[in-house]
């Protein structure tokens, strides 16, 4: 017995003159950067919102993360195009990326083949690449508040589209042929100065569309 006091009283002495390291990991943000660090995303399950965070660039170091089907950078200050490493996200479904200030959209979202809403709502955007036509899952698009003058021609190649939202733009003439858009139900032209004579014929080549002009 008085061994053992004495062997736990050398152990006491011999703690007294460590410092004790709290090994304990810091906490991430949710995709394996420590909290603090730039572009902390909010996750939940296959979400990843970026919303509101003042940011004007992205870490593409995001798109590592894997399983995500939504993604909101929405309220921003995004310029140019989102990094072309979106790609990586195949199984993305939603993509907000409103009131913004990019001027683009990224070839690689052609590669994202089950996205069914897409949100490019109030930026600065006056082209779209060619490859969102391999989109043939989207059912929903809002270009709302951007800087197209005319409407591409490729969203006259998406199957199952059935809103699409292009108010607020510069458009002045409609595509010749609007037969591809004949699953559309809703078409919101509101706020683009359009001639009656275009407002009449797509109304004419679109009888089931809700048109708004």
């Amino acid at each position: 017995m008085k061994k053992n006091l004495l062997l736990f009283a050398a152990f006491g002495i011999l703690l007294s003159g460590c410092n004790i390291v709290n090994t304990q990991p810091r906490s991430t943000d949710g995709i394996g950067k420590p909290a603090g660090d730039n572009n902390p995303a909010v996750t939940s399950g296959s979400t990843v919102d970026l919303s509101g965070k003042n940011m004007s660039s992205l870490s593409t170091a995001i798109f590592n993360q894997s399983g995500v089907t939504s993604f909101n950078v929405s309220g921003n200050r995004l310029t140019g195009a989102l990094p072309s490493e979106m790609g990586k996200w195949k199984g993305l479904e939603s993509l907000d990326a409103s009131n913004n200030q990019m001027t683009g959209i990224p070839a690689e979202i052609g590669q994202l083949r089950n996205l069914k809403v897409i949100d490019y709502g109030k930026n600065q955007i006056d082209t779209m690449p060619n490859e969102i036509a391999e989109l043939a899952n989207l059912e929903r698009l809002s270009l709302a508040g951007n800087l197209y003058r005319e409407v591409p021609q490729t969203l006259l190649q998406l199957p199952k589209l059935g809103t699409l939202d292009l108010s607020g733009n510069r458009i002045a003439k409609l595509p010749e042929n609007l037969l591809g858009w004949k699953n559309l139900r809703v078409l919101n032209l509101t706020g683009n100065p359009l001639a009656s004579s275009e407002i009449e014929r797509a109304r004419g080549a679109l009888p089931n569309t809700e048109i708004n002009f």
